[in-house]
């Protein structure tokens, strides 16, 4: 899921594809909520959530029931610090 203040665009992938990734919708704004709320909203069961994220943006006032890593594209000394879950910096 893309995402900004709402999910922007999502991509199913399933086992065994050979996923053509779309160039990411949206920008700016990020309110970390609506795919956690798809995400609960569909049914879904996830083993764990990956958040691809710069860590600049308004996050859920609950945990979801399932392990969450942030992925953080800010160098950790500065980023905001989530909530929940783990957080692991992915600069190259």
């Amino acid at each position: 899921m893309d995402c900004d203040t709402r999910v922007t665009q999502v991509q199913v992938f399933e086992r065994g594809d050979l996923p053509e990734i779309k160039p990411v919708r949206g920008g700016g704004a990020t309110a970390f909520s609506d795919p956690f709320n798809r995400v609960a909203q569909k049914g879904m069961r996830p083993a764990f959530l990956v958040y691809l994220t710069d860590m600049d943006g308004q996050f859920p006032a609950v945990a979801p029931d399932y392990p969450v890593l942030w992925a953080s594209t800010t160098p950790l000394t500065r980023a905001r610090c989530a909530p929940f879950g783990e957080t692991v910096e992915v600069i190259g």
